[in-house]
């Protein structure tokens, strides 16, 4: 059942931290360099990050969080190409 979920949402920015956990990446505290035993959620609930997918979840957290701010950039440069055109 939960293999389902995950083929379903990994797409969606979801990740199987542990055989029983699907985590919201956009929904994590950050963790610093390299993640633990756990993961905090903003909700400061943790979830445990199994030994074998650690290494897999650092890189997917990256190229998430790199993403997220790639699409921030293109959000403000296109704001601002508005915000330019309305004042010429």
């Amino acid at each position: 059942m939960i293999g389902a979920l995950e083929s379903l949402l990994a797409s969606s920015g979801f990740y199987r931290t542990h055989k029983s956990y699907l985590v919201n990446l956009s929904h994590l505290k950050p963790y610093g360099f390299y993640p633990g035993e756990t993961l905090t959620l903003n909700n400061d609930v943790t979830v445990p990050l199994s030994r074998r997918r650690r290494q897999s979840f650092h890189k997917t957290y990256i190229e998430y969080i790199k993403s997220v701010e790639h699409n921030i950039s293109q959000s403000l440069i296109f704001n601002s190409k508005k915000t330019n055109e309305k004042t010429e």
